[in-house]
């Protein structure tokens, strides 16, 4: 765009300003191509801020109100698309929470059709990583809600607003959203709002994915959409939402996939380190200026972070998704690598089984055996353990005994005496591994 162009700079003051453009009667130039897609994109999260700002006080449910079984004791939380209540079921006596629409959108089709699509795609998905549905009902007044899992503990916006996370918590953190985030796609899920409200880490440190509400079906492969140009139709269907700083630069084009999370893995990631957003600014704008044309400070990043985790969130934070990492498989081995070799040694799954856990090994601690050697070398009272764990034998009648047998008989002395079962069977084979000082 030329700076002296006096039609382009009276444009991008309009877009500056949030005025409307008429757009029919402007010409056609790259320049111009890129500050109405500046444009739309500023439009969408313009209204998404308003409808996210503080919610008046207006409430669905009241405290101590019955909702069939389930009884409210108070409100969690609220958002623009949402009020979450803790309510106890006094059939099962266990907590829940309870979300419904906010008074105002009660009754939109489009707001209950959102409402009933998260209560399908959480019932389709299972993974310790995500919050569990119970159920959608119904109150007297058609009022819909869903009935879910009771979470207890802080999200991971409060726990950084105290500042960045240890390297190796946030890494583990991640892990744990990555293999949550994968188990979303593999059921054909993409979570479209990934941000740190919306994580929730409990006290034993375990991360729960909360609210899909913003939720889609996958419906298109990786790469399908490379080549796919932004335009204003993409804005209608796509239905741009989400959370500026944390939604892809591609909200505004026909078709998602899983490479959306992939981008907001990678803000959250930068989040958790430098305890800073990745992309920020004092505005909606503002932010969506450097989502769009800044690459994130990885200066802000510890020292101590391994390069291969800056590397990660580089890819992951790619502008163009065609290069950005195609889903969480490929995130998650990238993340186990640099965990890996954080630790000096093989990095598990942050998601627990039962698997027998890997036995120590031995090799390359010849110092530590030696230093066991000595420490038997010497003279004293040696305590062997017969097959109940029943006696004491004397480090003398050790030596004793040993010495007794032939050299040529002293391994099948000790044999004898194992097939026995007997303590001295134990204190034979130890003299026959050892070569004991002469002494009183």
């Amino acid at each position: 765009m030329k700076a002296d162009d006096p039609e382009l700079s009276g444009v991008a003051d309009r877009v500056a300003d949030g005025a409307p453009v008429d757009w029919n009667r402007v010409g056609e130039s790259r320049g111009l191509a890129g500050l109405k897609l500046i444009e739309q994109v500023s439009a969408a999260y313009r209204k998404d801020i308003a409808v996210e700002a503080p919610a008046p006080a207006a409430t669905l449910f009241t405290p101590g109100e019955r909702l069939g079984p389930y009884r409210i004791d108070g409100e969690l939380g609220r958002g623009g698309m949402g009020v979450v209540y803790l309510a106890r079921d006094l059939r099962l006596d266990r907590e829940v929470a309870v979300k419904t629409l906010p008074p105002d959108l009660s009754s939109d089709p489009e707001a209950l059709e959102r409402l009933t699509r998260e209560a399908r795609l959480l019932a389709s998905l299972d993974h310790p990583g995500i919050a569990v549905i119970h159920g959608m009902e119904e109150d007297a007044r058609g009022a819909r809600y869903l009935v879910l899992e009771r979470v207890r503990g802080v999200t991971l916006a409060a726990r950084l607003r105290s500042g960045p996370m240890p390297v190796a918590e946030a890494l583990v953190l991640a892990t744990q959203i990555g293999e949550a985030l994968q188990a979303a796609h593999e059921g054909g899920v993409i979570h479209r709002d990934l941000k740190p409200r919306n994580i929730m880490v409990t006290a034993t440190g375990r991360v729960k994915i909360l609210d899909f509400g913003l939720a889609r079906v996958r419906q298109s492969s990786p790469g399908a959409d490379a080549n796919m140009e932004p335009s204003a139709a993409g804005l209608e269907e796509s239905n741009v939402v989400g959370t500026a700083g944390y939604a892809s630069p591609e909200r505004l084009q026909r078709l998602e996939d899983a490479r959306a999370d992939v981008f907001a893995f990678g803000a959250v990631l930068f989040e958790c380190l430098a305890g800073v957003p990745a992309f920020p600014g004092a505005s909606a704008e503002e932010i969506l200026q450097a989502v769009l044309s800044r690459e994130p400070d990885l200066s802000r990043i510890p020292a101590e972070v391994p390069d291969s985790v800056r590397q990660l969130i580089s890819a992951c934070l790619e502008k163009d998704p065609s290069r950005r990492l195609p889903g969480m498989e490929p995130v998650l081995a990238m993340l186990r690598r640099a965990r890996s070799v954080g630790t000096g040694a093989r990095a598990p799954s942050a998601t627990p089984h039962n698997l027998p856990a890997e036995r120590t090994r031995f090799v390359g601690r010849t110092g530590v055996i030696r230093e066991c050697e000595a420490l038997l070398a010497p003279p004293r009272i040696a305590r062997a353990s017969a097959t109940f764990g029943r006696s004491l034998v004397r480090r003398s009648e050790h030596r004793r005994r040993a010495d007794a047998c032939p050299p040529g008989r002293r391994r099948r002395a000790v044999r004898a005496g194992a097939a026995r079962g007997s303590a001295h069977a134990h204190a034979a084979r130890a003299a026959a591994r050892f070569r004991f000082p002469s002494g009183p």
